[in-house]
Protein backbone atom coordinates (compact mmCIF):
# COMPACT_ATOMS: atom_id res chain seq x y z
CA UNK A 1 0.00 0.00 0.00
CA UNK A 2 1.51 3.39 -0.90
CA UNK A 3 1.53 6.85 0.94
CA UNK A 4 -2.02 7.86 -0.66
CA UNK A 5 -3.67 4.92 0.09
CA UNK A 6 -2.00 4.93 3.88
CA UNK A 7 -3.68 8.46 4.27
CA UNK A 8 -6.94 7.47 2.95
CA UNK A 9 -7.44 4.53 5.05
CA UNK A 10 -6.20 5.91 8.16
CA UNK A 11 -8.21 9.51 7.84
CA UNK A 12 -10.76 7.29 6.40
CA UNK A 13 -12.16 9.45 3.23
CA UNK A 14 -15.63 8.51 1.95
CA UNK A 15 -14.46 10.81 -1.69
CA UNK A 16 -12.93 10.24 -4.67
CA UNK A 17 -9.30 10.42 -4.69
CA UNK A 18 -6.57 11.05 -7.34
CA UNK A 19 -3.07 11.88 -8.15
CA UNK A 20 -2.52 14.09 -10.58
CA UNK A 21 0.69 15.68 -12.26
CA UNK A 22 1.71 19.30 -11.73
CA UNK A 23 0.42 19.51 -15.18
CA UNK A 24 -3.15 19.19 -14.05
CA UNK A 25 -2.78 21.96 -10.98
CA UNK A 26 -1.41 24.37 -13.69
CA UNK A 27 -4.93 23.87 -16.38
CA UNK A 28 -6.65 24.53 -12.90
CA UNK A 29 -4.86 27.10 -11.40
CA UNK A 30 -4.33 25.09 -8.33
CA UNK A 31 -1.37 27.46 -6.47
CA UNK A 32 -2.01 26.05 -2.99
CA UNK A 33 -3.69 23.37 -0.54
CA UNK A 34 -6.41 22.89 -0.24
CA UNK A 35 -8.31 24.17 -3.57
CA UNK A 36 -11.33 24.13 -5.27
CA UNK A 37 -12.46 24.58 -8.80
CA UNK A 38 -16.06 25.35 -10.16
CA UNK A 39 -16.80 24.19 -13.35
CA UNK A 40 -19.73 25.54 -15.79
CA UNK A 41 -22.48 23.51 -17.27
CA UNK A 42 -20.64 23.76 -20.38
CA UNK A 43 -17.22 22.49 -19.04
CA UNK A 44 -15.73 25.88 -18.83
CA UNK A 45 -13.29 26.79 -15.81
CA UNK A 46 -14.96 29.76 -14.44
CA UNK A 47 -12.94 29.57 -10.91
CA UNK A 48 -10.44 28.85 -9.02
CA UNK A 49 -9.02 29.05 -5.14
CA UNK A 50 -9.19 28.95 -1.90
CA UNK A 51 -12.32 26.94 -1.10
CA UNK A 52 -13.23 29.44 1.57
CA UNK A 53 -13.54 32.19 -0.83
CA UNK A 54 -16.20 30.81 -2.92
CA UNK A 55 -19.28 33.26 -3.68
CA UNK A 56 -22.54 32.01 -2.93
CA UNK A 57 -23.82 34.26 -5.59
CA UNK A 58 -21.63 32.36 -8.46
CA UNK A 59 -22.49 29.14 -7.11
CA UNK A 60 -25.99 29.78 -7.52
CA UNK A 61 -25.70 30.96 -10.75
CA UNK A 62 -23.95 28.11 -12.08
CA UNK A 63 -26.43 25.43 -10.62
CA UNK A 64 -29.70 27.27 -12.49
CA UNK A 65 -27.75 27.15 -15.82
CA UNK A 66 -26.61 23.30 -14.30
CA UNK A 67 -29.59 21.96 -16.24
CA UNK A 68 -29.89 18.27 -17.24
CA UNK A 69 -31.78 15.41 -17.69
CA UNK A 70 -32.42 13.17 -15.05
CA UNK A 71 -33.51 8.95 -15.73
CA UNK A 72 -37.07 8.24 -14.60
CA UNK A 73 -37.41 5.16 -12.17
CA UNK A 74 -39.50 2.16 -13.08
CA UNK A 75 -39.06 -1.20 -15.89
CA UNK A 76 -41.80 0.61 -17.67
CA UNK A 77 -39.07 3.31 -18.96
CA UNK A 78 -36.10 1.17 -20.11
CA UNK A 79 -36.48 2.43 -23.32
CA UNK A 80 -36.70 5.92 -22.47
CA UNK A 81 -33.77 6.03 -19.87
CA UNK A 82 -31.75 4.51 -22.79
CA UNK A 83 -32.13 7.32 -25.09
CA UNK A 84 -31.16 9.96 -22.20
CA UNK A 85 -28.21 8.40 -21.53
CA UNK A 86 -27.14 8.30 -24.83
CA UNK A 87 -28.33 11.83 -25.09
CA UNK A 88 -30.51 11.36 -27.79
CA UNK A 89 -32.72 13.93 -26.38
CA UNK A 90 -34.77 13.98 -29.19
CA UNK A 91 -35.99 10.47 -29.30
CA UNK A 92 -36.61 10.75 -25.85
CA UNK A 93 -38.71 13.04 -26.30
CA UNK A 94 -40.73 11.72 -29.15
CA UNK A 95 -40.87 8.62 -26.83
CA UNK A 96 -42.33 10.81 -24.01
CA UNK A 97 -44.70 12.39 -25.77
CA UNK A 98 -45.88 8.98 -27.62
CA UNK A 99 -46.22 7.36 -24.11
CA UNK A 100 -48.63 10.82 -22.79
CA UNK A 101 -50.31 10.09 -25.58
CA UNK A 102 -51.57 6.39 -24.86
CA UNK A 103 -51.38 7.31 -20.88
CA UNK A 104 -52.15 10.88 -20.77
CA UNK A 105 -51.73 10.66 -17.00
CA UNK A 106 -48.18 8.38 -16.55
CA UNK A 107 -46.04 10.69 -13.96
CA UNK A 108 -43.02 9.39 -15.45
CA UNK A 109 -43.53 9.90 -18.98
CA UNK A 110 -44.63 13.74 -17.67
CA UNK A 111 -41.61 14.13 -15.56
CA UNK A 112 -39.24 13.33 -18.83
CA UNK A 113 -41.13 15.60 -21.35
CA UNK A 114 -40.52 17.85 -18.55
CA UNK A 115 -36.92 17.52 -17.97
CA UNK A 116 -36.71 17.44 -21.86
CA UNK A 117 -38.49 20.56 -22.92
CA UNK A 118 -36.97 22.66 -20.29
CA UNK A 119 -33.69 21.71 -21.01
CA UNK A 120 -34.76 22.36 -24.92
CA UNK A 121 -35.71 26.11 -23.48
CA UNK A 122 -32.82 26.44 -21.53
CA UNK A 123 -30.55 25.83 -24.11
CA UNK A 124 -32.55 27.87 -26.87
CA UNK A 125 -32.91 30.75 -24.03
CA UNK A 126 -29.45 31.01 -23.16
CA UNK A 127 -28.38 31.48 -27.07
CA UNK A 128 -30.65 34.22 -27.35
CA UNK A 129 -28.99 35.67 -24.46
CA UNK A 130 -25.75 35.04 -25.53
CA UNK A 131 -26.80 36.89 -28.81
CA UNK A 132 -27.85 40.07 -26.59
CA UNK A 133 -24.75 39.92 -24.59
CA UNK A 134 -22.26 39.71 -27.96
CA UNK A 135 -20.95 36.30 -27.29
CA UNK A 136 -22.19 35.04 -30.88
CA UNK A 137 -19.49 31.85 -30.33
CA UNK A 138 -21.02 30.91 -27.33
CA UNK A 139 -24.65 31.11 -29.14
CA UNK A 140 -23.37 29.17 -32.11
CA UNK A 141 -22.13 26.43 -29.77
CA UNK A 142 -25.33 26.37 -27.70
CA UNK A 143 -27.45 26.59 -30.60
CA UNK A 144 -24.94 23.24 -32.00
CA UNK A 145 -25.73 21.55 -29.06
CA UNK A 146 -30.07 21.60 -29.57
CA UNK A 147 -28.86 20.36 -33.23
CA UNK A 148 -26.75 17.15 -31.85
CA UNK A 149 -29.16 16.25 -28.82
CA UNK A 150 -32.33 16.76 -30.61
CA UNK A 151 -31.61 15.55 -33.89
CA UNK A 152 -34.45 14.45 -35.98
CA UNK A 153 -37.33 17.12 -34.06
CA UNK A 154 -38.54 20.37 -35.73
CA UNK A 155 -36.87 22.16 -32.88
CA UNK A 156 -33.38 20.75 -33.60
CA UNK A 157 -34.29 22.31 -37.47
CA UNK A 158 -35.07 25.78 -36.15
CA UNK A 159 -31.82 25.65 -34.01
CA UNK A 160 -29.92 25.26 -37.70
CA UNK A 161 -31.79 27.85 -38.88
CA UNK A 162 -30.93 30.14 -36.75
CA UNK A 163 -27.52 29.38 -36.19
CA UNK A 164 -26.91 29.69 -40.04
CA UNK A 165 -28.15 33.07 -39.46
CA UNK A 166 -25.64 34.11 -36.79
CA UNK A 167 -23.12 32.75 -38.61
CA UNK A 168 -24.25 35.80 -41.61
CA UNK A 169 -23.16 38.57 -39.02
CA UNK A 170 -20.37 39.88 -39.51
CA UNK A 171 -19.12 40.42 -36.30
CA UNK A 172 -19.60 36.59 -35.56
CA UNK A 173 -17.17 35.27 -37.81
CA UNK A 174 -14.33 35.46 -35.28
CA UNK A 175 -16.54 34.69 -32.53
CA UNK A 176 -17.70 31.38 -33.64
CA UNK A 177 -13.97 30.61 -34.82
CA UNK A 178 -12.55 31.29 -31.83
CA UNK A 179 -15.13 29.73 -29.70
CA UNK A 180 -14.18 26.56 -31.95
CA UNK A 181 -11.14 26.22 -31.30
CA UNK A 182 -11.19 26.89 -26.98
CA UNK A 183 -13.72 23.25 -27.38
CA UNK A 184 -11.12 21.97 -29.36
CA UNK A 185 -8.95 22.98 -26.60
CA UNK A 186 -11.13 21.75 -23.47
CA UNK A 187 -11.05 18.22 -25.52
CA UNK A 188 -7.64 18.12 -25.99
CA UNK A 189 -7.11 19.20 -21.90
CA UNK A 190 -9.64 16.26 -21.16
CA UNK A 191 -7.44 13.67 -22.15
CA UNK A 192 -4.28 14.96 -20.37
CA UNK A 193 -2.69 16.56 -22.96
CA UNK A 194 -2.42 20.13 -21.21
CA UNK A 195 0.58 21.82 -22.84
CA UNK A 196 -1.11 21.55 -26.17
CA UNK A 197 -4.52 22.92 -25.12
CA UNK A 198 -2.48 25.54 -23.30
CA UNK A 199 -1.29 26.72 -26.79
CA UNK A 200 -4.63 26.78 -28.15
CA UNK A 201 -5.57 28.98 -25.65
CA UNK A 202 -2.43 31.47 -26.46
CA UNK A 203 -3.03 31.21 -29.82
CA UNK A 204 -7.25 32.36 -29.01
CA UNK A 205 -5.92 34.92 -26.68
CA UNK A 206 -3.88 37.09 -29.49
CA UNK A 207 -5.44 36.39 -32.36
CA UNK A 208 -8.99 37.16 -31.06
CA UNK A 209 -8.53 39.32 -28.40
CA UNK A 210 -12.01 41.33 -28.54
CA UNK A 211 -14.44 37.92 -28.08
CA UNK A 212 -15.50 36.56 -25.51
CA UNK A 213 -13.32 33.58 -26.10
CA UNK A 214 -10.50 35.73 -26.85
CA UNK A 215 -10.80 37.53 -22.90
CA UNK A 216 -11.48 33.79 -21.22
CA UNK A 217 -8.29 32.69 -22.87
CA UNK A 218 -6.29 35.90 -22.01
CA UNK A 219 -7.63 35.08 -18.21
CA UNK A 220 -6.14 31.77 -18.65
CA UNK A 221 -2.93 32.88 -19.58
CA UNK A 222 -2.71 35.09 -17.05
CA UNK A 223 -2.80 31.86 -14.40
CA UNK A 224 -0.93 29.86 -16.27
CA UNK A 225 1.58 31.76 -18.26
CA UNK A 226 3.64 30.08 -20.88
Amino acid sequence: MGLIEKHVDKTGMHFPVARTKARVDMLYGVSGYPSAVVIDAAGRLVWSGHPGGLDESLLRGLLEDAAFVPAVEGKAYKGLNKRIRKGEYGKALDEALKGLGKTPDDPGFAKARASLEGLLEHKRAAAEEAVESGDHGLAWGLLSEVQELFDGRDEAKAAKVRAKAIEKLPQAKDAIEAFKKIQKADAVAMTGEYEKAARTYKIVASKFPDTASGKRAQAFMKRHPL
